[in-house]
């Protein structure tokens, strides 16, 4: 082997050891980013959902609204929180007619009960029960759709915004 292979040889071993060393570099400041900036949704006791970013849980707030702060850095995952806040606030407010609907109905219906329990006037009554029933299914045939909607796409716009975060 002549001398020029010999540092041909040295050269190339050199660039792959470099090569190697900026790789394995590389990937440990990738994780080192990741485990400080990402985030992740948690459901706790008492809490509920949460999500957990650097090792510290935090509440998500109503309709989302304290992980929009994390998200306002990811153009393509702040729509898609966008959307999952709109299909909550949507959900909730379809529940709190129901609630209301419920309510109404219930308090028909005990309005037509005498104080001994027997029933006054039973077209009221029913009305009320009729009320009350239809209701409580109204509101959860079409909230809870929105509530699961929500819920996936809160998974997805963390998802995307984790995504992202690698891109940087």
């Amino acid at each position: 082997m002549n001398r020029s292979h010999f540092l041909s040889l040295r050269l190339v071993l050199c660039l792959s050891g470099f090569a190697i060393v900026s790789t394995v570099w590389g990937q440990q400041n990738c994780l080192e980013t990741y485990d400080r900036e990402a985030i992740y949704l948690r459901t706790e006791l008492f809490k509920g959902t949460v999500y957990v970013k650097n090792g510290v849980s935090k509440r998500i707030g109503f309709s989302y609204r304290r992980l929009v702060p994390e998200f306002e850095q990811t153009p393509f995952a702040m729509p898609v929180l966008k959307k999952a806040r709109r299909n909550f606030k949507a959900q909730f407010w379809i529940s709190m007619a129901g609630v209301v609907g419920t309510t109404a109905g219930a308090m028909l219906a005990l309005q037509s009960l005498d104080h001994r329990g027997n029933i006054n006037n039973e077209r009221q009554y029913r009305n009320g029960l009729n009320l009350m029933c239809g209701s409580a299914i109204i509101s959860t045939a079409i909230g809870l759709p929105l509530q699961i909607k929500s819920q996936q796409q809160l998974e997805d716009a963390v998802y995307l915004r984790n995504r992202e975060l690698m891109r940087r």
